[in-house]
């Protein structure tokens, strides 16, 4: 049995043999908005990845730039952008291609699901140690100190991965300047630097090896 990533490149290299057709042919084009190109060769591309994918995967769910969504009864989805790189088509730069992703439900919902709790743990723990005022314990702190470490790693890593790995799911426009999906991101980066997480991984790995809490520090 063929895998997902063999069949999507067979439907990858049948629409791209479609576009090439259209290019010979100098095929004309149409704003679809302020900036947006979209001619034949994008419809036609979609409409066959599309039948194609639908032939092949007749439950799962696609998302197609042009045509919009059809629904599925899988946990899978497909996003299609037929003709990636239409404005270079359009004026005859052979640089453009056809790109499909695989989307299994749930993924990202999981990573940053995983972080909230940690982080809610993290907090209950906190109001606890504050409660404590100068009774505080040792071993609380020292609880305390490794679900703050565990829960900020967590969500550091899990929101770089979505951050970086949703543009694989909305297709290269999406990077475009003007929609400005960047900045999830660069803010996310741009806490993370003021206490990399290698300083947390590094105290989680004392704590997991040795037993030894982390020291408290201006970041702790």
């Amino acid at each position: 049995m063929k895998s997902f990533v063999e069949i999507a490149a067979e439907i990858a290299r049948e629409s791209g043999a479609v576009i090439s057709e259209f290019a010979r042919r100098r095929v004309g084009f149409e704003l679809k908005g302020t900036y947006d190109l979209v001619t034949e060769a994008d419809r036609s591309s979609e409409r066959l990845v599309v039948e194609r994918l639908q032939q092949h995967f007749p439950s799962h769910a696609i998302l197609a730039e042009e045509g919009g969504a059809h629904d599925g009864s899988s946990e899978y989805r497909w996003y299609v952008d037929p003709l990636d790189g239409t404005t270079n088509f359009a004026h005859g730069f052979p640089f453009y291609n056809v790109t499909l992703a695989l989307e299994r439900a749930g993924e990202f919902w999981l990573a940053l699901e995983g972080a909230r709790l940690l982080n809610d743990r993290a907090a209950t723990l906190l109001d606890d140690a504050w409660a404590e005022d100068e009774a505080l314990s040792h071993e609380l702190r020292g609880d305390t100190a490794i679900a703050i470490a565990t829960a900020k790693v967590a969500a550091i890593k899990g929101g770089m991965d979505v951050t970086t790995r949703m543009f694989d799911v909305m297709g290269a426009r999406s990077t475009t300047g003007k929609f400005g999906f960047d900045r999830y991101w660069r803010n996310l980066r741009t806490h993370s630097s003021h206490d990399p997480v290698d300083y947390k991984l590094r105290e989680l790995g004392d704590w997991a090896l040795n037993d030894v809490a982390p020291v408290p520090t201006f970041y702790s």
